[in-house]
């Protein structure tokens, strides 16, 4: 019979297990991808079932960077969601964590703002090139910024990539930038169609059954700012459920309908930016007899 390998992962430094997923397997060898830069422990265990041989070996590695990372919840994009582009997009700099084991002084970076509307050129402050021109990439490490065409809204992905010149290792991240008007509703002319905001439900949709309703399907589809569901237009008073930010789904249980008929409405509103004259972007839309518990 085969050995069995057993792999572990560690935290050098404290000796504390990061990935229990890597188990048992018939090989010797495994691939696996590190999320962040540092020291690790790479722990082998061999074993030979009914034998009492066994094996034990420990390697520590250095796993260099850069870690790019476009944003974090502690230091966000400012004014990446606009209804109306109308507002300088400025990115969170110096970027974090660039490297775990040397200076930041060979690393390289550009960003690439997602602009087709943008002048294909490069801005480098250091280097006195392209400077204060509104450009499409950017080579720059503090004050970085872009301006979106007005009347181009839409969504645009920022692409910020990494490399330490000297190891030749690189990183990228991306984020995106919800420039658009939002719409709670569906479109039935557009292909495929968008659905906007629609239910599943695991088994027969009865009473205390929850039902999982999906908004990946409204405006913008790369993300909204905030959106509200009120589950049953027909009760009162009417209580809309924020839906958290990042988030495209919430479940719902019906235990009854407040339409005596027992169809059941449900409304949408969906919030995202501000337009240029600073007033507050909601769409709302009405999803009318989309389910009955009828008689």
């Amino acid at each position: 019979m085969g050995a069995v390998v057993n792999w572990s992962l560690y935290e050098s430094t404290q000796n504390i297990k990061m990935d229990t997923t890597i188990g048992d397997v018939q090989f010797e060898h495994i691939e696996y991808s590190f999320l962040n830069c540092g020291k690790f422990k790479i722990h082998m265990y061999v074993n030979y079932p009914g034998t009492t041989c066994k094996s034990v070996t420990d390697t520590i590695i250095d796993v260099y960077g850069p870690n790019a990372i476009a944003q974090n919840d502690t230091a966000k994009i400012l004014a990446q969601i606009q209804c109306q582009i109308h507002d300088t997009v400025y990115f969170r700099t110096p970027v974090p964590y660039l490297h775990c084991h040397s200076n930041n002084l060979s690393m390289k970076r550009i960003w690439d703002f997602g602009d087709v509307y943008a002048p294909p050129c490069t801005t480098d402050t250091k280097n006195g090139i392209n400077v204060n021109i509104n450009c499409r990439w950017n080579k720059d490490s503090m004050n970085i910024k872009h301006f979106y065409t007005p009347g181009k809204e839409g969504c645009y992905i920022v692409t910020v990539t990494m490399e330490d010149t000297i190891r030749k290792c690189w990183d990228s991240d991306t984020a995106v930038m919800k420039l658009t008007m939002p719409d709670a509703g569906w479109d039935s002319t557009a292909n495929p169609i968008r659905p906007g905001v629609y239910y599943t439900v695991i088994g027969n949709p009865c009473f205390g059954n929850p039902f999982t309703f999906h908004f990946e399907g409204v405006l913008p589809q790369c993300g909204f700012d905030t959106a509200w569901l009120l589950a049953d237009s027909a009760c009162h008073p009417q209580v809309w459920i924020p839906i958290r930010k990042g988030v495209k789904t919430i479940d719902y249980t019906y235990f009854n309908t407040c339409d005596s008929s027992g169809w059941i409405t449900y409304g949408v509103i969906v919030k995202n930016g501000e337009d240029n004259n600073g007033h507050t972007c909601y769409d709302t839309a009405w999803y009318h007899r989309r389910y009955c518990y009828c008689p």
